[in-house]
């Protein structure tokens, strides 16, 4: 009509691209399903040539979106589908994830929460596929603030973390009952912290990158302090060179678990048109 596409037609580029819908003032409006030349396919809805209502793209390689669209990017609602078997389910926007939504990875490990521009951000809980679960503040993909974190056998801890580490002040319970609650560094006990024994017995003392240095008082039920001699050894005679508390040494190993889950754990962009 007055050499303008209107109706419905097909359209064939010369690298093999097609577009089979409607059109309406010479460029593709309603509904529409288009092939690129790669082999990946959109069908739904179409506004002035761009992808923008609802609409479920296909990827050759096996990954998919369903949901809706905004001028050839995703925005909205969704669910993004990896040709790994990861599924996302959530909000988008520009293309990107953003605001809640919850991923799941093929291996059972799953994160619920807040999204900024396709990176965990915000608040969440990321659940490993052993049985581990943090659940607190996250910045740039990474546990950053106050959290949550426990394991399957008991081990708990609770305070904040500075990328991916423990980092601040925080409490760490072990799975008999002993508790570390004090200042934390890149991961590990460092600073004056106090101590409590599976027998209720409470001390402060000085820890350095993870290590005990020495005891400094005992902490009785009223809340004040008694001076000790630190004489190297410790409730059950061990040395205070041994990374006490005495899971110490395992508390750090756990950090290590922990950054290297999260270094790999993600890798999640949104297919394109």
């Amino acid at each position: 009509m007055n050499g303008k596409r209107e109706g419905h037609g097909i359209q064939v580029w010369k690298d093999g691209s097609r577009y089979e819908g409607e059109w309406r003032n010479d460029e593709s409006n309603g509904k529409g399903k288009f092939v690129n030349a790669e082999g990946d396919t959109y069908e739904g809805d179409w506004v002035n040539g761009a992808t923008t209502g609802r609409g479920v793209f296909h990827k050759k390689n096996g990954s998919s979106y369903e949901g809706e669209w905004k001028n050839d990017l995703q925005n909205g609602h969704g669910i993004e589908r990896g040709s790994d078997g990861s599924c996302y389910d959530g909000g988008f926007l520009n293309g990107e994830k953003q605001g809640f939504g919850k991923f799941n990875w093929a291996d059972g490990t799953s994160y619920e929460g807040d999204w900024l521009k396709g990176t965990m951000e915000g608040k969440g809980k990321y659940t490993w596929k052993d049985g581990r679960i943090y659940t607190g503040e996250w910045k740039n993909g990474c546990m950053h603030g106050d959290g949550v974190y426990t394991w399957p056998n008991g081990k708990k801890y609770v305070g904040q973390y500075k990328n991916d580490k423990k980092e601040g002040q925080g409490t760490y319970t072990w799975a008999d009952g002993r508790e570390y609650m004090g200042p934390w560094k890149a991961g590990k006990q460092h600073g004056i912290g106090r101590f409590k024994a599976r027998d209720g017995t409470v001390k402060s003392g000085l820890w350095e990158k993870g290590k005990r240095v020495r005891w400094i008082a005992v902490i009785g039920a009223d809340g004040q302090s008694q001076p000790i001699d630190d004489d190297g050894a410790d409730d059950d005679g061990t040395s205070s060179q041994a990374a006490q508390p005495k899971s110490n040494a395992k508390a750090g190993s756990d950090v290590a678990d922990v950054s290297e889950d999260t270094e790999s754990r993600i890798n999640a962009k949104s297919p394109s048109p």
